[in-house]
């Protein structure tokens, strides 16, 4: 726990993947409400269950080569902003904008296996699973506290306020993970070992990637 809390470029890429999570998790828990107001049919819904679940496999399915093209940084920042959009498409309650919801679930898939590498190349073997097991349980438990109060939120001011208000407040958290990441300038994933494990450590990037 200390080699996460004590390192910046650690705990701002878990704060900002527990983000990410809680937006899919939303996203999981308010579409069938928001699809049932559009006037979907209530067959309709498992068919657009199966087509979330899709995304999410093509997620996973497109990480690497997703990293490789574009670089873990402009990873991040479409994920930061896909996230938002993806909530402000299910607030608009518009047939047309209601495929964006995929949006989220896919950022999250498309992250999870390259925030793993991430944090596993920078931690030494003894370490690596109390590290991963950290990065699940923060993403856990965001979602275990924000999915209720957002429940509340919806009963009290509708689908449409909760989820501009949740695409707002992730915004912030997105925005200012990203920046306290990005300033670390440890942006590569070089194939290294920690020092601890007889490795050298990773050389820091001759010139930042945008």
């Amino acid at each position: 726990m200390r080699r996460v809390l004590g390192a910046r470029e650690m705990w701002s890429i878990v704060l900002f993947f527990a983000a990410v999570l809680v937006s899919a998790a939303l996203v999981f828990t308010v579409f069938q409400p928001i699809a049932t107001e559009l006037g979907a049919p209530v067959w309709s819904l498992g068919a657009i269950a199966a087509t979330m679940t899709i995304s999410s496999a093509f997620g996973g399915w497109m990480s690497a080569a997703t990293e490789r093209r574009l670089g873990l940084p402009r990873t991040l920042a479409v994920a930061g902003v896909a996230v938002p959009l993806a909530l402000l498409a299910g607030a608009a309650g518009a047939r047309a904008l209601f495929p964006l919801i995929l949006l989220s679930p896919l950022a999250w898939n498309v992250l999870h296996p390259l925030v793993a590498d991430y944090l596993a190349r920078r931690t030494p073997d003894r370490e690596r699973a109390t590290v991963l097991s950290l990065n699940s349980m923060a993403s856990q438990l965001a979602t275990v506290m924000a999915t209720p109060a957002v429940g509340l939120l919806v009963d009290g001011r509708g689908t449409g306020t909760a989820l501009l208000a949740s695409a707002a407040a992730l915004s912030l958290v997105l925005a200012g993970a990203y920046a306290l990441w990005r300033a670390r300038g440890e942006l590569r994933l070089p194939p290294t070992r920690p020092p601890e494990e007889g490795g050298s450590p990773a050389s820091p990037p001759s010139g930042r990637e945008a």
